[in-house]
């Protein structure tokens, strides 16, 4: 939605009373973060102008609408928070799947350079794939699907054999065509 102060007060309000149900002493640091994972996940605080500069609608004539909300805020009294029943947050958390994650999933390299750091000149593709292995506590197949994953295994001798197979076809089929296309104008010339 777009973003208003009043709007934004009332959700902030609405986080507030979360976190004093959620947690039995709510700190200064986790009321900042709810209000601004609020802002940037609810509103949209930010318009392009006619000559494509940005205006951030929370920062205009140069108060800062963050702040101001995180005073008011601070300054509600308790009992003018909303009320939030614990039912009613327990079936908001139960309707949101929230993925957990194992040391497994920690654990997987996310990118080619989590594999490659593990590599000397001198390693076979087999060491390479130990190496994984070891590091990330799994077996040789799984580091051999990470490491094609992220196009780190070399060629097998079939691939190559086909590539060059192929090659040589298309150098045979090309030797061909020219010399049919010889023999036409030889022909055509000669009649």
């Amino acid at each position: 939605m777009k973003y208003e102060k009043d709007k934004y007060f009332k959700l902030a309000l609405v986080e507030a009373s979360l976190l004093f149900i959620t947690y039995e002493q709510v700190y200064d640091f986790q009321i900042r973060f709810a209000l601004l994972k609020l802002l940037l996940q609810r509103f949209f605080f930010y318009s392009t102008n006619w000559d494509e500069t940005w205006d951030v609608l929370c920062f205009r004539d140069g108060v800062d609408g963050i702040e101001t909300i995180y005073q008011w805020v601070m300054e509600t009294d308790m009992s003018d928070l909303p009320f939030i029943t614990d039912e009613s947050v327990y079936s908001i958390r139960r309707k949101t799947i929230v993925p957990v994650l194992t040391a497994k999933d920690i654990m997987k390299p996310k990118c080619k350079e989590d594999l490659t750091w593990l590599f000397e000149d001198w390693m076979s593709q087999s060491d390479k794939k130990k190496i994984i292995a070891s590091q990330y506590h799994t077996s040789e197949s799984t580091a051999q699907r990470w490491m094609k994953k992220y196009g780190l295994l070399k060629k097998s001798n079939n691939l190559i054999h086909e590539e060059r197979s192929a090659k040589e076809h298309e150098e045979i089929k090309t030797l061909i065509v020219n010399q049919h296309a010889v023999t036409n104008e030889a022909i055509d010339t000669s009649t």
